[in-house]
């Protein structure tokens, strides 16, 4: 077995359908990315979907760049990581007035990038 499909079956009532969908179609590498990536938006978890909610998204760095100028309420820390592959983490955060502040990470993993939150 590898390390994903060994995460998942110990997962498997644990696990939202959203992340496990996600995790699914990584390889034992990009697991280990968005693992170290949960580490750090959780300080200590180290169980995507678990410890953390997965989204993928086609938007790039740049994408996110724009929103946060242009759109966001309140526009919190960036700061550019690397967890195996290429990362920025929007820290603090508020998408618009009324909403919770909150942290996430976005992680490049070629194709498309995997949101940790």
């Amino acid at each position: 077995m590898t390390a994903v499909s060994d995460f998942l079956t110990q997962a498997a009532n644990y696990i939202d359908d959203g992340s496990r969908a996600i995790v699914e179609g990584l390889t034992d590498d990009q697991f280990a990315i968005l693992v170290a990536a949960t580490d750090e938006w959780s300080g200590g978890g180290t169980e995507p979907g678990i410890d953390s909610t997965l989204v993928r998204t086609h938007e790039t760095f740049a994408d996110f760049d724009a929103s946060r100028a242009s759109h966001w309420s309140q526009r919190g820390c960036r700061e550019e990581l690397v967890v195996g592959a290429p990362a920025v983490k929007f820290e603090d955060v508020q998408m618009f007035k009324g909403q919770s502040r909150h942290t996430f990470i976005v992680v490049d993993l070629g194709d498309y990038r995997v949101v940790v939150k």
